[in-house]
């Protein structure tokens, strides 16, 4: 995890494009080094980073029990799934919080469709 990395409190009151701004720029750390880029660069290469991951998300995330199970309570916490989300992912990118703040925005029910999302799920915002 980049130690820049904003803690979960901060993660969670994100909206969507800062958690892009910031995939985006982790994204050209990891790859492109010292490029600048404007902010509107970085939001939709994070959108395009954020997308890129789905496939790879389903596969970590759809099947987990212990997801089902948290993300399927009528009293979830959205810091514990994100932490939960955040800690299956550690292994694919090196900002696992801001990645699994941007999933529960785009809605369980919308990266798992065959299994139910918890209440605040507004699916699908990608």
């Amino acid at each position: 995890m980049m130690s820049s990395e904003p803690n979960v409190n901060e993660i969670a009151g994100m909206d969507v494009t800062e958690l892009d701004l910031l995939l985006g720029d982790a994204a050209i750390k990891e790859g492109f080094g010292s490029k600048s880029a404007s902010d509107a660069e970085k939001v939709a290469l994070g959108r395009s980073r954020f997308l890129a991951y789905l496939p790879e998300l389903r596969k970590q995330l759809c099947d987990n029990e212990t997801l089902k199970k948290l993300v399927g309570t009528e009293q979830e916490e959205r810091n514990e799934i994100i932490l939960g989300i955040a800690a299956l992912l550690a292994h694919m990118t090196p900002v696992p919080l801001i990645l699994a703040a941007r999933v529960v925005h785009y809605g369980y029910s919308q990266l798992c469709p065959n299994i139910e999302g918890p209440a605040h799920d507004k699916g699908g915002k990608a």
